[in-house]
């Protein structure tokens, strides 16, 4: 029975209207599997994750205009794990909420951190996952942490996923307008990959959107993403919304995003994510990423 089970459960991995054969390799992937995630639930509850920044910069000069915190884990023995390997599991796991509660208080944390070094204070995001979005009672936890920090909300931006928005629900349009009303920036991460991209910018209290990289990376030779970004970037503008441009890895994609008028990018053309301290140095140096 427990080898039907690995079977089964292999099976349902690979997709619907299959079937899976027990082998002995399943055991040993279950194990794994198992440890993993056992590893997972270690990090979550002994605040293992560390935050970096990714800065994100204004396409008109390359001065940093901001940066999104991405979580970045060291393992003991695994070394650094894939975040698509740890977040997915950290959802699977039941843990998202502790999980959220950990980044929303170690940004407020290290926001205040670099204001007592006497840095200039600089907009963070933050990503916000799609699992119990509504339950979460996001806006009541940041504006403690906002509290306890003593933090502007001006420079702080909730960076969601199309998932959240594509419910659509009254109960998710109400946890985004208290959180405007708090002074946050909303943003919408990957947009133009959903179905109904375009019904979100009429429906929700979005100040920024945020262009995928699958857009960005062929924009130099395909005629179909140039004109879908040039079609987004006069969109937004239209309605006064703010386009970040991600993926951003060359120079010529650079210049010619410029000439299409995108606000900011984000991209390993400026910078990858980087740890607190040398993000602070790159405030303090007040250079163009360029």
């Amino acid at each position: 029975m427990k080898h039907a089970d690995l079977a089964m459960y292999h099976a349902k991995e690979r997709g619907k209207n299959g079937f899976q054969f027990y082998k002995k390799s399943l055991n040993i992937k279950a194990k794994e599997r198992l440890e993993f995630e056992n590893d997972v639930r270690k990090a979550v509850k002994n605040e293992e994750f560390t935050l970096y920044y990714q800065p994100q910069v204004n396409i008109g000069d390359g001065s940093i205009i901001g940066a999104e915190a991405l979580t970045r884990w060291k393992h003991s023995h695994r070394g650094m794990v894939s975040p698509a390997d740890f977040i997915p599991a950290i959802e699977e796991l039941g843990l998202i909420i502790p999980f959220t509660d950990w980044v929303i208080n170690q940004t407020g944390k290290q926001q205040a951190a670099w204001q007592q070094e006497g840095l200039p204070t600089t907009r963070i995001a933050i990503n916000i996952s799609s699992k119990n979005f509504i339950h979460q009672n996001i806006p009541d936890k940041i504006t403690k942490m906002l509290q306890i920090h003593n933090l502007n909300p001006r420079f702080l931006e909730l960076e969601l996923t199309e998932s959240v928005l594509a419910e659509q629900s009254i109960e998710t349009i109400a946890v985004l307008q208290k959180m405007k009303k708090l002074g946050l920036a909303i943003s919408v991460d990957d947009f133009g990959t959903g179905y109904s991209s375009l019904v979100y910018l009429k429906t929700f209290p979005i100040d920024i959107v945020k262009i995928d990289r699958f857009f960005i990376k062929d924009i130099l030779t395909s005629h179909q993403d140039a004109a879908i970004v040039k079609a987004i970037i006069a969109m937004a503008q239209s309605m006064e919304i703010k386009v970040i441009a991600e993926g951003i890895e060359e120079k010529e994609q650079f210049d010619l995003l410029q000439k299409m008028g995108c606000t900011y990018g984000q991209g390993f053309l400026f910078s990858s994510a980087v740890p607190p301290e040398t993000f602070a140095q790159m405030i303090k140096d007040d250079a163009p990423l360029l």
